[in-house]
C-alpha cells in the first residue's frame, strides 16, 4: 500500500490468484491505517517473531516513511508470545486492501 492510496498486490503460492494485481484505496483509508501503526508503536516491535516450528505461515509486515523504515516478520510469532498488535495490524492491512479478492478462491 502505497501512501497515495496504490495498492500492489504480488500472488506467489496458495493463493486464489497469482501475479500482479493493483488497485487504489482512499486516501483516507490509508491515514487511517498509518495511524493503527502509530498506535502499535510499530517501531518498538522487534524485527522477527520466529516459533521454533515448521511449515507455518510467514507474514511480513513493512512501513516506510519520511526516511523510517522497518520490517516486522512473523513466522507463528503468537506461539512465543508475540503481542497481538501485530496479528491486528496484519488483519487491518489486509482489510484495507481487500486483499481477500485475490486470496481466498471464490466458493
Amino acid at each position: 500500500i502505497h501512501g497515495d492510496g496504490g495498492v500492489v498486490f504480488q500472488g506467489r503460492r496458495f493463493v486464489a490468484q497469482t501475479g500482479r494485481r493493483e488497485t487504489r484505496m482512499s486516501r483516507h483509508a490509508v491515514r487511517r491505517l498509518f495511524a493503527k501503526f502509530r498506535s502499535a508503536e510499530y517501531f518498538s516491535l522487534l524485527d522477527k517473531y520466529h516459533a521454533n516450528a515448521t511449515d507455518l505461515p510467514t507474514f511480513t509486515i513493512s512501513l516506510a516513511f519520511d526516511g523510517h523504515e522497518k520490517t516486522v516478520t512473523d513466522y507463528g510469532g503468537y506461539m512465543i508470545g508475540m503481542p497481538a498488535v501485530v496479528s491486528e495490524l496484519e488483519r487491518a492491512i489486509d482489510d484495507a486492501a481487500r486483499t481477500a479478492r485475490w486470496i481466498k478462491a471464490a466458493g
